[in-house]
């Protein structure tokens, strides 16, 4: 028996001369097969359908889960379904395979696939998915309980791209040419180990700090340099992306580390109820909250339900 899953976000923009950009992955299987003797494996076909902006007046989507780290989108007049049921797809590009989700900015498609051993950052034009640049690197697939590639998203800042691998290689490319700004690998230059499944948080930028889940508690660069600022332990990482909110006038960032939540001031690394930085194993103190019970939802680059990338397709589609 073969299961056909479609997801979907709450309710795709209906906006005239809108356009929606679509991650379609074809005849793919869910991260976990059904081990079990009587349970089929899953085969699912997942239509990320998020709508973004050629027309006036619509907005970026710069890094994972949207502007406002959130995944909700402030744009208005919605429609749960597509006219006539289905997408009318305008365009599609190969990004090979991998976990990576897209960003959308400057009138730029941004992802990232694996094929032969190698990543590859692609830059897209989102009215008609013709690629402007790409750059290569090599990075194993590692196919691990799921398909492999790239766990991150590519995160957009103004005119500079950020893209973090499995294996920690990190990159600043400007936006407009691929050209690479600053470059350095988090496990080799810096000696953050490589979780079990490798690097999956994508890239926060806070003013003029990119936080990473990299380490035992996270770690601060300066974006235009890519000098670190702070490291907080240098021990295996989670794999969330970070994300921003303000408690008592100062603006922290909640890390999923390997087994705790932590809660880190970003001027110096420091959680806020402690006044020294973190070890290799991390003091119960740092806790802000038990594990979750599950860690799907935890899962910053790769969604709550982990579904399969491989042979990836992006589309591009009207409403």
């Amino acid at each position: 028996m073969t299961a056909t899953t479609r997801i979907r976000p709450p309710q795709p923009a209906q906006i005239k001369g809108s356009t929606a950009y679509t991650l379609r992955i074809n005849r793919a299987q869910f991260w976990r097969r059904c081990r079990a003797a009587s349970s089929p494996s899953l085969a699912c076909t997942i239509w990320a359908c998020v709508a973004f902006a050629a027309c006036a007046g619509a907005k970026d989507w710069p890094n994972f889960r949207g502007p406002d780290h959130t995944g909700i989108s402030s744009e208005t007049d919605w429609k749960a379904e597509w006219p006539d049921g289905k997408a009318n797809v305008v365009w599609s590009a190969k990004v090979n395979t991998g976990f990576s989700s897209i960003s959308v900015a400057g009138g730029r498609v941004f992802t990232m696939g694996n094929q032969g051993g190698k990543d590859t950052v692609f830059a897209l034009d989102a009215k008609t998915g013709k690629e402007i640049w790409r750059h290569q690197y090599d990075c194993p697939l590692e196919p691990n309980l799921y398909e492999g590639g790239p766990n991150a998203t590519p995160t957009v800042d103004g005119d500079r791209v950020y893209t973090l691998s499995k294996k920690g290689h990190l990159f600043c490319f400007q936006a407009a040419d691929g050209k690479i700004v600053w470059q350095t690998n988090l496990n080799a230059d810096h000696g953050a180990a490589v979780p079990e499944w490798g690097f999956a948080g994508s890239p926060l930028v806070l003013g003029e700090k990119l936080v990473l889940n990299a380490g035992s508690a996270g770690m601060a660069l300066d974006k235009a340099t890519g000098n670190v600022l702070w490291q907080s332990g240098k021990g295996q990482s989670g794999y969330a992306t970070p994300v921003p909110f303000t408690r008592d006038g100062r603006t922290l960032v909640a890390i999923f580390g390997l087994k705790h939540l932590f809660a880190v001031d970003t001027s110096s690394g420091i959680p806020p109820t402690t006044s020294t930085p973190p070890t290799r194993s991390c003091p119960a103190t740092w806790f802000s909250c038990p594990p979750p019970t599950t860690r799907a939802a935890a899962c910053g680059g790769w969604g709550a339900t982990r579904p399969s990338r491989s042979g990836r397709a992006a589309k591009c589609a009207t409403t």
